[in-house]
């Protein structure tokens, strides 16, 4: 029943697994359809602080597809595998990334925004999902929580806008270090009507969002995108799919079971599929 397109390898360099490793999992575990996802690699010179362990390397791509259609080969006959990538908007870097794309075609791309901006002192990317600690200073140098969510919901319209993505990579990332609304209240007006200006651009530029179960053992506890979140997708009427975001291979399909019967309790009644 259940399909699985957010998963990475050992080729995110802080991942784990073969892809025919992965695909294994998957058929175990009854999975009708799976994706693998890898971090594509960043254009040259954009800089991240985690000594190259956040996406693929370019000495690493042709592997890496490669490996993909070998799981194929050997499990095709039992799921349906996909070749995909998450990719990282980075508007600076707008004209290399779409070329990168081109050059390497992939069935389907997940677009999900990890960076927003650069710290002044050494130019490297904010990943917003790095460290906790990472997190805070690049709140307090950028002018505070409502300034940084509302300039990464732009970014996820933005981006929405501008590239062909079929899927939303975890909607409500910026939430992961704000256990207890420690930074910013995110039921207020504020917030929310920031992910109601976004939620109108994926349903008209006909995204699918992602249910991330991944959320539920990161420091937020809980899925993404969050509850009054899900409410606004299921009221616009958003496909939605559910991804592990596995980064090891007994990720695969985590907490989709109990996940799939939330949303039904909440009113969805399908998944989307590619």
């Amino acid at each position: 029943m259940f399909k699985d397109f957010h998963t990475h390898t050992l080729y995110s360099n802080h991942g784990q697994g073969h892809p025919r490793e992965i695909a294994a999992i998957a058929v175990e575990r009854g999975l009708v359809a799976l994706g693998f996802s890898e971090h594509f690699p960043l254009p040259t010179g954009v800089t991240e602080p985690t000594d190259g362990e956040a996406n693929m390397r370019w000495d690493q791509i042709e592997d890496y597809i490669q490996e993909v259609r070998e799981a194929q080969a050997e499990w095709g006959h039992r799921l349906k595998i996909l070749l995909g990538y998450e990719v990282d908007y980075v508007p600076e870097a707008d004209t290399a990334m779409r070329a990168n794309l081109a050059a390497y075609p992939a069935d389907y791309h997940i677009g999900s925004i990890h960076i927003v901006g650069h710290f002044r002192s050494d130019h490297q990317s904010w990943l917003i999902d790095y460290t906790a600690e990472a997190f805070e200073e690049g709140l307090n140098e950028k002018g505070g929580a409502e300034t940084v969510y509302t300039r990464y919901y732009q970014l996820v319209r933005d981006f929405a806008q501008s590239y062909p993505h079929q899927i939303v990579g975890h909607l409500d990332l910026i939430k992961k270090f704000n256990r207890d609304n420690r930074y910013f209240d995110a039921k207020s007006e504020a917030y929310l009507s920031q992910v109601e200006a976004t939620l109108d651009v994926l349903k008209s530029t006909d995204k699918i969002v992602e249910i991330n179960t991944a959320g539920l053992f990161k420091v937020i506890g809980e899925i993404y995108p969050s509850d009054p979140i899900l409410q606004m997708i299921l009221h616009r009427r958003i496909p939605i799919c559910l991804s592990s975001d596995a980064h090891r291979p007994e990720e695969v399909a985590r907490e989709f079971s109990t996940t799939w019967e939330k949303l039904t309790r909440l009113g969805f009644e399908q998944l989307t599929g590619l």
